[in-house]
Protein backbone atom coordinates (compact mmCIF):
# COMPACT_ATOMS: atom_id res chain seq x y z
CA UNK A 1 0.00 0.00 0.00
CA UNK A 2 2.88 2.38 0.82
CA UNK A 3 4.56 1.55 -2.49
CA UNK A 4 1.31 2.24 -4.40
CA UNK A 5 0.93 5.58 -2.58
CA UNK A 6 4.51 6.58 -3.49
CA UNK A 7 3.89 5.60 -7.13
CA UNK A 8 0.71 7.71 -7.23
CA UNK A 9 2.54 10.70 -5.76
CA UNK A 10 5.32 10.36 -8.35
CA UNK A 11 2.82 10.04 -11.22
CA UNK A 12 0.85 13.00 -9.89
CA UNK A 13 4.04 15.07 -9.78
CA UNK A 14 4.74 14.40 -13.45
CA UNK A 15 1.14 15.00 -14.44
CA UNK A 16 0.91 18.32 -12.59
CA UNK A 17 4.19 19.60 -14.03
CA UNK A 18 3.10 18.76 -17.58
CA UNK A 19 -0.33 20.31 -16.97
CA UNK A 20 1.16 23.57 -15.67
CA UNK A 21 3.78 23.63 -18.43
CA UNK A 22 1.29 23.19 -21.29
CA UNK A 23 -1.24 25.51 -19.70
CA UNK A 24 1.47 28.18 -19.43
CA UNK A 25 2.28 27.82 -23.13
CA UNK A 26 -1.43 28.17 -23.95
CA UNK A 27 -1.64 31.36 -21.89
CA UNK A 28 1.40 32.74 -23.74
CA UNK A 29 -0.16 32.12 -27.13
CA UNK A 30 -3.39 33.75 -25.95
CA UNK A 31 -1.43 36.83 -24.87
CA UNK A 32 -2.35 36.29 -21.22
CA UNK A 33 1.16 36.98 -19.99
CA UNK A 34 0.46 37.39 -16.26
CA UNK A 35 -1.37 34.04 -16.14
CA UNK A 36 1.41 32.42 -18.18
CA UNK A 37 4.08 33.71 -15.81
CA UNK A 38 2.20 32.51 -12.74
CA UNK A 39 1.56 29.11 -14.28
CA UNK A 40 5.22 28.59 -15.18
CA UNK A 41 6.21 29.63 -11.65
CA UNK A 42 3.92 26.84 -10.37
CA UNK A 43 5.61 24.41 -12.79
CA UNK A 44 9.00 25.54 -11.47
CA UNK A 45 7.93 24.68 -7.95
CA UNK A 46 7.77 21.08 -9.19
CA UNK A 47 10.91 21.17 -11.40
CA UNK A 48 13.06 24.07 -10.16
CA UNK A 49 15.89 23.47 -12.64
CA UNK A 50 13.78 23.43 -15.80
CA UNK A 51 15.44 25.91 -18.19
CA UNK A 52 12.44 25.94 -20.53
CA UNK A 53 10.21 27.23 -17.74
CA UNK A 54 12.63 30.10 -17.16
CA UNK A 55 12.62 30.78 -20.92
CA UNK A 56 8.84 30.93 -21.04
CA UNK A 57 8.72 33.08 -17.91
CA UNK A 58 11.07 35.45 -19.73
CA UNK A 59 8.71 35.51 -22.71
CA UNK A 60 5.81 36.31 -20.39
CA UNK A 61 7.76 39.12 -18.73
CA UNK A 62 8.69 40.43 -22.16
CA UNK A 63 5.02 40.46 -23.11
CA UNK A 64 4.36 42.43 -19.92
CA UNK A 65 7.17 44.84 -20.91
CA UNK A 66 9.04 43.97 -17.71
CA UNK A 67 12.43 43.64 -19.32
CA UNK A 68 14.61 43.44 -16.21
CA UNK A 69 12.68 40.38 -15.02
CA UNK A 70 12.85 38.94 -18.54
CA UNK A 71 16.64 39.33 -18.59
CA UNK A 72 16.92 37.70 -15.16
CA UNK A 73 14.85 34.69 -16.23
CA UNK A 74 16.78 34.34 -19.52
CA UNK A 75 20.13 34.55 -17.78
CA UNK A 76 19.01 31.81 -15.40
CA UNK A 77 17.87 29.64 -18.33
CA UNK A 78 21.27 30.11 -20.01
CA UNK A 79 23.06 29.35 -16.75
CA UNK A 80 21.13 26.08 -16.43
CA UNK A 81 21.65 25.18 -20.09
CA UNK A 82 24.41 27.16 -21.86
CA UNK A 83 23.59 25.52 -25.20
CA UNK A 84 19.92 26.57 -25.13
CA UNK A 85 19.93 28.64 -28.33
CA UNK A 86 16.30 29.78 -28.04
CA UNK A 87 17.17 31.57 -24.80
CA UNK A 88 20.14 33.27 -26.46
CA UNK A 89 17.96 34.37 -29.39
CA UNK A 90 15.29 35.76 -27.06
CA UNK A 91 17.99 37.59 -25.12
CA UNK A 92 19.21 39.12 -28.40
CA UNK A 93 15.67 40.05 -29.48
CA UNK A 94 15.03 41.74 -26.15
CA UNK A 95 18.24 43.79 -26.36
CA UNK A 96 17.34 44.70 -29.96
CA UNK A 97 13.84 45.80 -28.96
CA UNK A 98 15.38 48.06 -26.30
CA UNK A 99 17.77 49.53 -28.91
CA UNK A 100 20.77 48.07 -27.07
CA UNK A 101 22.36 47.04 -30.37
CA UNK A 102 25.85 46.30 -29.09
CA UNK A 103 24.49 43.81 -26.54
CA UNK A 104 22.03 42.47 -29.11
CA UNK A 105 24.85 41.83 -31.60
CA UNK A 106 26.85 39.91 -28.97
CA UNK A 107 23.80 37.84 -28.05
CA UNK A 108 22.98 37.10 -31.71
CA UNK A 109 26.55 36.01 -32.32
CA UNK A 110 26.37 33.66 -29.33
CA UNK A 111 23.00 32.30 -30.47
CA UNK A 112 24.27 31.81 -34.02
CA UNK A 113 27.31 29.92 -32.73
CA UNK A 114 24.82 27.46 -31.22
CA UNK A 115 22.32 27.47 -34.09
CA UNK A 116 24.11 28.66 -37.24
CA UNK A 117 21.19 27.93 -39.58
CA UNK A 118 18.97 30.65 -38.14
CA UNK A 119 18.37 32.89 -41.14
CA UNK A 120 16.28 35.33 -39.09
CA UNK A 121 19.02 35.53 -36.46
CA UNK A 122 21.60 36.29 -39.13
CA UNK A 123 19.38 38.98 -40.63
CA UNK A 124 18.81 40.59 -37.23
CA UNK A 125 22.57 40.53 -36.57
CA UNK A 126 23.01 42.47 -39.80
CA UNK A 127 20.42 44.98 -38.61
CA UNK A 128 22.38 45.41 -35.38
CA UNK A 129 25.52 46.21 -37.34
CA UNK A 130 23.59 48.75 -39.41
CA UNK A 131 22.33 50.42 -36.23
CA UNK A 132 25.90 50.47 -34.90
CA UNK A 133 27.17 52.02 -38.18
CA UNK A 134 29.45 49.03 -38.72
CA UNK A 135 29.03 48.84 -42.48
CA UNK A 136 31.78 46.28 -43.12
CA UNK A 137 30.31 43.83 -40.62
CA UNK A 138 26.82 44.38 -42.07
CA UNK A 139 28.21 43.64 -45.54
CA UNK A 140 29.82 40.42 -44.27
CA UNK A 141 26.48 39.33 -42.84
CA UNK A 142 24.85 40.24 -46.17
CA UNK A 143 27.24 37.90 -48.01
CA UNK A 144 26.47 35.04 -45.60
CA UNK A 145 22.75 35.71 -45.83
CA UNK A 146 22.86 35.74 -49.64
CA UNK A 147 23.65 32.01 -49.62
CA UNK A 148 20.56 31.16 -47.56
CA UNK A 149 17.90 33.76 -48.24
CA UNK A 150 18.21 36.04 -51.26
CA UNK A 151 15.10 37.93 -50.16
CA UNK A 152 16.44 38.81 -46.70
CA UNK A 153 19.89 39.46 -48.16
CA UNK A 154 18.39 42.02 -50.54
CA UNK A 155 16.33 43.54 -47.75
CA UNK A 156 19.48 43.93 -45.65
CA UNK A 157 21.45 45.31 -48.60
CA UNK A 158 18.78 47.96 -49.19
CA UNK A 159 19.40 49.20 -45.66
CA UNK A 160 23.18 49.02 -45.98
CA UNK A 161 23.05 51.20 -49.10
CA UNK A 162 21.25 54.00 -47.27
CA UNK A 163 23.72 54.00 -44.34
Amino acid sequence: NLLFSAWCDWKGFVFFFDAFYHLGISYLYLGQFEQAKNTFIKALSLEPENEKCFYYIARAYRGLRRFNQSFAALNHAVKLSPGFSDAHFLLAETYFELAQYHEAAKAYQQALSLSPNSIQGLYRLGLCFIQLNEKEKAEQVHLLLKKHSPYLAQKLLNQIVIM
